[in-house]
């Protein structure tokens, strides 16, 4: 159990440490080159507007990793491939903005310049920080956990049939106490001169 809860704590935190990672600065752009004032013409993007497919794509991993916790055998495996996907969504998000920097400032360029399209490509000087890179890592490890949970979560329910099973113990000792006074009223009726056996439907 407690391999259990590391599980599905790992993918939560990393769920969650991608959202935290995707409001940091992803790609730094210079387009003062177009005369664009130097206050304004030098910024940095974040990754959710980078790539704004990572925020439901991170809180869809947070989520699912804790609805794993309580789900059933079954769900559980289909939560696992979930998570798989979603982590290697995450790894994708952050390397298609490292693999087209351009891409992910394009639209800040074009409110600044007014210029669109090609036009504005070629006059764009942008990089990528660590960032990107960050939420690759978070989202490989993710899938990997998403593998890992549908490989093992089968045995999850071992604790649960436990209990079920000491549960149900409890419950038939408490029939065979149950059934004590029934036997002792039966002596008592003899004595007494009546036969029990006659009111026994």
């Amino acid at each position: 159990m407690r391999n259990k809860w590391t599980l599905i704590l790992a993918i939560a935190v990393l769920g969650g440490g991608s959202l935290i990672v995707g409001s940091q600065g992803w790609v730094q752009y210079d387009i003062t080159q177009l005369g664009v004032d130097s206050e304004i013409g030098i910024g940095a993007v974040s990754g959710h507007n980078a790539n704004p497919a990572l925020s439901p794509v991170g809180i869809a991993a947070l989520v699912a990793a804790l609805v794993l916790a309580i789900a059933g055998s079954v769900f559980r495996r289909v939560l696992a491939v979930l998570i798989a996907l979603l982590g290697a969504g995450i790894a994708y998000g952050g390397f298609s903005v490292m693999n087209d920097p351009i891409a992910a400032v394009r639209g800040t360029a074009t409110e600044l310049t007014g210029l669109s399209g090609d036009a504005v490509d070629t006059v764009i000087l942008a990089s990528t920080t660590v960032w990107p890179i960050v939420v690759i890592v978070a989202g490989v490890l993710i899938a990997i956990l998403g593998i890992v949970a549908l490989l093992v979560s089968g045995s999850w329910g071992a604790g649960d049939r436990k209990y079920a099973s000491a549960a149900e113990k409890t419950r038939k000792t408490a029939g065979k106490k149950s059934a004590g006074p029934d036997r002792i009223s039966d002596w008592d009726a003899l004595s007494d001169g009546e036969d029990p056996t006659l009111s026994t439907p």
